[in-house]
C-alpha cells in the first residue's frame, strides 16, 4: 500500500473464491497513537519545510482500513489531511508547512461501517519556515550611474541586504527594512561598465543565502524597466527562467522546459513572463523579433509568443487568474464557415479545425477583483472565460509579430479593466527575443 495518498483504492483478487477474510472485532482493535511529530531534516542536518508524523496503528485485516492524520494551526483550523492504507502497524506521513508556528496533529483509525477510533492524545510540533533565497527579477539602469534592483519577496523576511558582486566576492551596498520592500537603487556606479548584484533575505538576526548573481550595463541615459515572474501550474525555478536583458544588445532568452508550465483554455496557465508595464490609458504598438531556440511538442499545451495581461502575481503564485489576450504560436482552434468561405463569426458553427502549431489571437477575460479568488473553483465562471469564443481569430497578416495596433478593439477593451496592466512574453519552451 501507499502512504500520503487520499485517492488510493485496493482490490484483492483470489483464484477459485478462496476463504473469506476474517477481520478482528472492531472493539478489540487499538486506537492509533502518534509517537512523534517533528520538522524534517535533510541529509546535511538542515531543516526542510516538511513535518514528519509517525503513527502506530494497525491497518489490514487485524485493524482498520486506513489511518488518517490531520494537521491543525494554532487556532484549531484543519489545514491538511493525509492517510495511509499500507497494511502494517506503523506509518510515517509527511506534511508541508508554509509558515513558522506550532502545529497540532490528530489521528483516526477508520473502518467502513464502523465508528472512527481517534487517538487518545494529539501531538504538537514546532516549525520554522526555511528562509528562501530571493530571485533578482529586474535590473534597470536608471541613468547617471544608478541601477534599480528588484527581487522576489521572501516569506517571513524582515528585510534584505543588497550586495555589489564580483564572483564570490561581495560588498554590501545597503539594506531595506520590512519584507514588503523589494526594490533598491544603487548609485555612484561607473557609466559604461557592467555592474553585478546579489540579494539576501534577512529574518531578525538570520541572514539567508545570497541570490544568483545578475549583471547590467550602467548607462548615462535611463532605460526601460523589464521584469519577469514565474507562476501558475507546474512551474519551478529549475526549469523556468530568464537569461539576459531586453535592454542589452544580445537580447533576452526566456525558457520553460521539461513540461514545466502550460497554456490551457478553461484553466489556469503556468508560464514564465518577461514583461514591461504600460499605462492602462495608453494605446501602443509592440514589436519583437523572436528566435525559437528549442521546441518540444508534447500534448498541445505548450505555446510561446506575446501576451497582454492586466495583472502579474508574485513569483511562484499557484494558481493565478488574470485577464489576458494571447498572440501565440501553439494550439489554435477555429470554425470555418463553408458558405461564407471564411472564419465563422460564431463559435460552434461550421467545421472545427485544430492547428497543433498554429498562430493566432485569443482572449481569456471575465475576471474581476471580486471573482478572482473563486474563478478557479467555479465551473460556471471558468466556462465563461474559455477562450474558445468567436473572438478567437487567425490573423495571418500579423505574422511579423506586430501585436495590437492602437485601433484594435481588443486593446480598447482590456484598458477598461480595473487592475494594473502589463505586456508580457509567455512561452513554454525556449525563445530568444532579439533587438
Amino acid at each position: 500500500g501507499k502512504e500520503n495518498n487520499n485517492n488510493f483504492y485496493k482490490v484483492q483478487v483470489t483464484d477459485g473464491g478462496g476463504a473469506p477474510v476474517v477481520r478482528e472485532d472492531w472493539d478489540k482493535v487499538a486506537a492509533p497513537v502518534i509517537t512523534d511529530a517533528a520538522q524534517e531534516k535533510d541529509k546535511d542536518g538542515n531543516n526542510t519545510d516538511n513535518i514528519i508524523v509517525n503513527v502506530d496503528a494497525v491497518v489490514g485485516a487485524a485493524g482498520g482500513d486506513a489511518v488518517v492524520v490531520t494537521m491543525h494551526d494554532k487556532d484549531g483550523k484543519e489545514l491538511l489531511k493525509k492517510q495511509s492504507l499500507a497494511e502494517k502497524d506503523s506509518h510515517k506521513l509527511t506534511f508541508a508547512a508554509s509558515s513558522s508556528g506550532t502545529y497540532t496533529f490528530k489521528a483516526n483509525l477508520i473502518r467502513e461501517g464502523e465508528t472512527d477510533k481517534p487517538a487518545a492524545e494529539t501531538m504538537t510540533a514546532d516549525f520554522v519556515l526555511t528562509l528562501k533565497t530571493p530571485i533578482i527579477t529586474s535590473l534597470t539602469s536608471r541613468g547617471k550611474g544608478s541601477v534599480e534592483i528588484e527581487w522576489s519577496a521572501v516569506p517571513e523576511a524582515t528585510g534584505y541586504i543588497i550586495y555589489l558582486a564580483d564572483g564570490e566576492n561581495t560588498t554590501e551596498l545597503g539594506k531595506t527594512e520590512g519584507g514588503e520592500t523589494t526594490v533598491y537603487t544603487a548609485k555612484g556606479l561607473t557609466v559604461g561598465k557592467e555592474a553585478s548584484f546579489k540579494v539576501a533575505a534577512v529574518r531578525d538576526s538570520e541572514t539567508g543565502k545570497q541570490s544568483e548573481e545578475k549583471s547590467v550595463t550602467v548607462t548615462e541615459d535611463a532605460k526601460s524597466k523589464w521584469s519577469y515572474s514565474i507562476y501558475g501550474v507546474s512551474v519551478d525555478e529549475k526549469n523556468n527562467g530568464v537569461i539576459g536583458d531586453a535592454n542589452e544588445p544580445t537580447g533576452v532568452t526566456v525558457y520553460s522546459e521539461n513540461g514545466k508550465g502550460k497554456i490551457v483554455g478553461g484553466g489556469a496557465d503556468g508560464v514564465t513572463f518577461y514583461y514591461t508595464t504600460v499605462p492602462a490609458d495608453k494605446n501602443f504598438t509592440f514589436r519583437a523579433k523572436m528566435h525559437v531556440d528549442k521546441w518540444k511538442w508534447s500534448n498541445g499545451q505548450e505555446a510561446m509568443g506575446l501576451m497582454l495581461a492586466d495583472d502579474v502575481p508574485e513569483m511562484f503564485t499557484n494558481p493565478y487568474w488574470t485577464n489576458v489576450y494571447y498572440y501565440s504560436l501553439g494550439t489554435i482552434g477555429y470554425y470555418w464557415d463553408n458558405q461564407e468561405n471564411d472564419l465563422s463569426q460564431e463559435w460552434g458553427v461550421g467545421d472545427k479545425y485544430d492547428m497543433r502549431l498554429g498562430l493566432g489571437v485569443y482572449p481569456k477575460v471575465g475576471i474581476t477583483p471580486e471573482n478572482q479568488a473563486s474563478v478557479g473553483t467555479d465551473a460556471a465562471l471558468t466556462s465563461k472565460i474559455d477562450p474558445n469564443i468567436p473572438s478567437t481569430r487567425l490573423i495571418p497578416q500579423r505574422l511579423s509579430w506586430v501585436f495590437l495596433q492602437p485601433q484594435d478593439t481588443i486593446l480598447q477593451e482590456i484598458t477598461t479593466v480595473n487592475l494594473p496592466r502589463t505586456i508580457i512574453f509567455p512561452h513554454l519552451q525556449r525563445i530568444s527575443i532579439l533587438r
